[in-house]
């Protein structure tokens, strides 16, 4: 039964979401949104259709086909004509996602998608490069002011003495 296969994918959908969102707040509010909103039908370049949120942009529709071509998003073609990232997909369009192995999201993709679950596939990439940054920004700076003290940060000495600080302040290794 095609309406059963539709319920089927859209809980699908939304058990995709409540395990990349970690706030059960945001996922009940795009539970809600996704609910109670229209939806617009576009194409791929292929032919196969995507329902969206009335209003998504070519940004919601590269993080429906896929995060990564979501994240390596540098523009769209949308009938065959180059369009804004913030272009309101209308039914029936054809979409064209152009990627470029070494674009990144942006913050300001925030303020463009429509669509709950871009939204939180864009905030997991920056919350996930900011960790990063963070870590390698206070290694470095730890090795800065132990290197003054005529220390080095691999010396075991250093090294059981981070484990230790750790333990005493409850962090965990991640």
């Amino acid at each position: 039964d095609e309406s059963f296969a539709e319920r089927l994918a859209w809980l699908r959908q939304m058990l995709e979401w409540q395990t990349e969102m970690k706030d059960p707040h945001e996922f009940m509010e795009a539970l809600k949104i996704d609910l109670f909103e229209e939806e617009v039908f576009v194409f791929t370049p292929k032919g196969d259709v995507r329902s969206l949120k009335r209003g998504a942009t070519p940004l919601d529709f590269a993080y429906a086909i896929h995060t990564e071509v979501g994240n390596r998003c540098v523009g769209a073609k949308v009938n065959g004509n180059i369009v804004p990232l913030a272009h309101a997909l209308d039914m029936g369009d054809r979409v064209e996602i152009l990627t470029n192995k070494n674009a990144r999201p942006s913050r300001d993709w925030l303020n463009i998608v429509k669509t709950s679950s871009a939204r939180s596939k864009i905030r997991s990439y920056l919350a996930k490069t900011t960790r990063e940054s963070d870590h390698a920004t206070g290694r470095d700076e730890l090795a800065k002011v132990l290197r003054r003290q005529g220390l080095g940060i691999a010396s075991k000495m250093i090294e059981k003495a981070l484990h230790e600080l750790a333990h005493e302040l409850n962090f965990v290794s991640g």
